[in-house]
């Protein structure tokens, strides 16, 4: 489209009428196509997101005040179209100063140069960290640049670059399977010693059996562990007819962060075009189900960021849900006058749509010292999940199941049936 032609355009598009109706829209958390290579949503507090998609290069977004929209969005059309990125790359100075700009990089440059040479050295390294006894039957790792596409009903179609590093380690110790997953944007941020020393402590408590005797009330779930929990009952947080189901302690706080720097869950927006937090559980009161917009639409709700294709379907999907640490941190947790059961590991046995049974491995502990390893049941359902919980520890881990999650290790109170399965 030609500079005239455009402004033009805009100027047309900008008129009293239609311009009324585009703030109308935005405000009521609709958005708009605009003109090749733009859109425009909803923010919170009467703010607008403009962005714009420029050839080889991350969009630009705008967050304006809804009452200076306007002429920031004139500017904009204008400047998308008068100065090519080769030709003017610092546009910034012409915009007003009291907007802001949302830059989040989902590419790295460390993690596309990751070559074969440093693949077998991350290999070598890795499998030698690892418990002499263990049998790797699988370490696979995965470094890959994906164009991530973004389309909505408007039929509005960009693409920007994301690179992901991911690790997969399937080992068999004492006759288990142990699968462990990472991923992440930069491979500098995954730690080889520090991903041995979490697989070598899941390991070592693999060689226990089931207790002979009563139980400990308390336990401590690791990140690993809780992970699991929470992606079992992941539906539920994705329907608004679970809420009387979920409660909590007022210290229980669950998100799902779309657009946090270098976490693998990352987008800069979601497939209906929107950006921000989604807030599950706040002091312990179920707020938000994840979902889509059309899901929302006969409820006064936040637009949620978490709508994307697949399969030509738009569905729900959880991007980094994070469960906000406490105050305490793990050790000082750990060295409790109780016996504590720490539980390193689970995997899900059955479910239903009330409750689930995973089986594990864990160690007792006393005065933080490690006593012996047990094998271990576990029954739960997510409302006595949550209602159960009595402290988080300051400590945030992300592990990848099925999705990116990110949680504290727990301690909760339980109590046990016939020495062997744990009800929590």
């Amino acid at each position: 489209m030609k500079e005239t032609e455009l402004i033009k355009k805009t100027a047309a598009f900008l008129g009293t009428e239609e311009w009324d109706l585009l703030i109308k829209k935005i405000s009521q958390r609709s958005y708009q196509f605009l003109a090749p290579g733009f859109s425009v949503s909803s923010g919170n507090n009467q703010q607008a997101f403009l962005r714009y998609f420029q050839q080889e290069r991350l969009p630009l977004t705008i967050i304006s005040d809804l009452h200076d929209f306007r002429n920031q969005l004139h500017l904009a059309l204008q400047i998308s179209n008068i100065f090519a990125p080769e030709k003017k790359s610092n546009y910034r100075p012409l915009f007003s100063k009291n907007i802001e700009y949302q830059d989040l990089h989902l590419f790295s440059r460390e993690t596309a140069a990751f070559n074969q040479k440093k693949a077998q050295n991350f290999y070598k390294e890795m499998t030698e960290l690892l418990l002499p006894e263990t049998t790797v039957l699988e370490l696979s790792l995965v470094v890959r640049e994906e164009e991530v596409s973004y389309r909505h009903y408007n039929n509005f179609f960009a693409e920007y670059q994301k690179s992901i590093f991911q690790i997969e380690l399937k080992t068999i110790y004492n006759q288990e399977l142990i699968t462990i997953r990472e991923k992440a944007i930069n491979c500098k941020t995954i730690n080889i010693k520090k991903l041995s020393n979490r697989i070598n402590n899941i390991l070592s408590s693999v060689t226990g059996e089931f207790c002979s005797e009563k139980l400990p009330e308390l336990i401590i779930l690791t990140p690993e562990a809780a992970t699991t929990i929470i992606t079992a009952f992941a539906f539920q947080l994705k329907s608004a007819k679970y809420r009387q189901q979920i409660l909590a302690g007022q210290f229980v706080n669950l998100a799902d962060f779309p657009q946090s720097e270098n976490l693998s869950g990352s987008v800069l927006f979601d497939d209906e075009g929107h950006q921000g937090i989604t807030t599950i559980i706040e002091k312990g009161i179920f707020k938000n189900p994840i979902a889509t917009t059309l899901c929302l639409q006969n409820r006064k709700s936040s637009s949620p960021a978490n709508a994307f294709y697949r399969n030509n379907n738009l569905e729900s999907e959880f991007t980094n849900l994070i469960l906000s640490p406490g105050d305490l941190s793990f050790s000082k947790m750990l060295h409790s006058d109780s016996r504590i059961i720490l539980i390193t590991y689970l995997k899900k046995k059955s479910s239903s749509s009330k409750k689930a049974l995973f089986s594990g491995y864990a160690y007792l502990i006393r005065h933080g010292m490690i006593e012996k390893s047990i094998k271990v049941l576990l029954e739960t359902s997510l409302r006595t999940f949550f209602m159960k919980l009595k402290m988080l520890s300051s400590e945030l881990k992300f592990i990848h199941n099925n999705f990116n999650c990110g949680c504290p290790y727990l301690l909760a109170e339980t109590k046990s049936e016939n020495n062997q399965k744990i009800i929590l």
